[in-house]
């Protein structure tokens, strides 16, 4: 097993790291301050990692946390609170940005599925009508179209999953998409 080597990480990613925590905070020095950070918790953490093959979303994943810490220390800091308008504004607009590939990869993915799994997901999850609704249109118990759109919900993240890495917060929002595949239009 190869262990990782620090050095070696940093001379590789450090720059993508900068590229892409500048294309948030749109500033060039916060960038650079935050993947600092970055580097140093990840020399002082023990990598969950055994070789370099993951190491970028890893060091990603640091690097954002340490941008949401700073947003946080900023909010904190504020006496007017101006910041913290500008810290939802600035994470309102990159979610806005950062989601539209996913929105219609994940459509385009549910084009795919089987029509059962496909409809049920279309009247359910994006028009957000009553489940019942669709059982009594297609004449089936209301326990098999909530059958249906888990299913299909399951089909759905498995046939996203095959192509991403798809990373979400703890209410299942997509925080980072990082495709396994080439020419893969989720982010």
């Amino acid at each position: 097993m190869q262990t990782i080597n620090t050095k070696e990480l940093y001379q590789l990613y450090q720059q993508k790291l900068i590229d892409a925590i500048a294309a948030k905070t749109k500033d060039i020095a916060l960038a650079r301050d935050i993947v600092q950070a970055t580097f140093v918790k990840a020399i002082t953490t023990k990598s969950p990692l055994q070789n370099n093959e993951a190491a970028f979303a890893w060091l990603l994943r640091i690097a954002k946390n340490e941008l949401a810490d700073w947003y946080k220390k900023q909010a904190r800091n504020s006496k007017a609170g101006n910041n913290i308008e500008a810290t939802h504004e600035l994470s309102k607009s990159n979610d806005e940005v950062c989601n539209k590939p996913i929105q219609k990869y994940v459509i385009h993915k549910l084009e795919s599925l089987p029509l059962p799994y496909k409809n049920a997901l279309i009247y359910a999850d994006m028009n957000g009508h009553p489940q019942h609704q669709l059982a009594a249109a297609e004449n089936v118990s209301i326990s098999a179209i909530k059958s249906r759109v888990q299913r299909g919900r399951q089909k759905l993240k498995t046939a996203v999953e095959n192509d991403c890495v798809v990373d979400t917060d703890s209410y299942g929002n997509v925080l980072d998409c990082t495709s396994k595949i080439p020419n893969c239009s989720c982010g």
